[in-house]
This record gives C-alpha cells, sequence and structure tokens, in this order.
C-alpha cells in the first residue's frame, strides 16, 4: 500500500484467493521482467493511475526470496506508481503446481494445434509457432538480463 494518499495503490487484497502481505517491492523478484505485450502493461498503468484495483500479483516464497508466479505485466505496470511497498498474494506450493500443470495443458494443446495446422492451415501453424518461439526469446532474454545484474553485484 502507499503512504500518500494520491498514490495508485494498485492491488485490491480483497481479490486474492490466498493469504496477502504487504511488502517492499525490493523484496519481490520477478523472473521474467521483460514483456510480450508492452501496449498491455500500458494499458494496465494507466487504469491503475486513473485508480482501478486489479488483483494483487501472485508470489511463492522460495528460499527466503518472493518470486512472482503470475501478474509479471501487472506488477510491470504498478512498480513505477508506488511508495516501495505493495500487496501480494502468496502462493502456497500447491497452488503454484496446480498452475504449472495448467500452463503444461495448454502449451500441449497449443502444440498439438502447431502440428494439426501445419498440414491444414499453414500460416496458422506459423503464427502459433512465432508466439511459441517469442515467449522462449522473453524467457532467455529475462534470464540472461537478470544474470547479468546477479554478475554485477
Amino acid at each position: 500500500m502507499t503512504s500518500s494518499t494520491s498514490a495508485p495503490v494498485c492491488f485490491d487484497p480483497g481479490r486474492a484467493r490466498h493469504a496477502t502481505r504487504c511488502v517492499a517491492l525490493a523484496d519481490v523478484l520477478d523472473l521474467l521482467p521483460l514483456t510480450h505485450a508492452p501496449e498491455r502493461v500500458e494499458e494496465y498503468r494507466r487504469a491503475m493511475e486513473a485508480g482501478a484495483l486489479f488483483p494483487p500479483v501472485s508470489v511463492l516464497s522460495l528460499f527466503g526470496r518472493l518470486v512472482v508466479a503470475d501478474g509479471h505485466k501487472r506488477l510491470t505496470a504498478c512498480r513505477p506508481l508506488v511508495d516501495g511497498t505493495l500487496v501480494v498474494e502468496v502462493w502456497p506450493f500447491h497452488r503454484f503446481l496446480r498452475d504449472q500443470a495448467s500452463q503444461v495443458r495448454a502449451n500441449a494443446r497449443k502444440n498439438a494445434a502447431i502440428l494439426a495446422h501445419a498440414f491444414t492451415d499453414r500460416r496458422e501453424a506459423l503464427r502459433l509457432l512465432r508466439s511459441t518461439a517469442g515467449h522462449w526469446r522473453r524467457v532467455a532474454l529475462s534470464l540472461r538480463e537478470l544474470s547479468r545484474g546477479a554478475s554485477r553485484g
């Protein structure tokens, strides 16, 4: 939450399904800080500036760190608007595993669609393949940036 009444709060703890905490922004580690949708981040930021409240960013407590599990774009949008603290939803590990399983199922469906479209609609197959490649490129670039930051200090 913010100490200034005019500064946006960004997140509504009432929209969380698990325990929430008010934490220092510096304590939240986002392993995927690069986004594939800067226009969506900007849309969220403008809405937050106008007073819209979003569900809290979901984090997983891992080795004493709060690692973002869901809400990368919301965090990126909110980061320049808060005074250094924000509300996060702390996922239990079983919730994180359920989310990962859901992502595996979605990726399997997407890969099956790529294969099916390869024979029937090559443009759609290529679009889906580019989307998948873009995701993994973002993951690789994010991890590279994090490793560079860690190696600097």
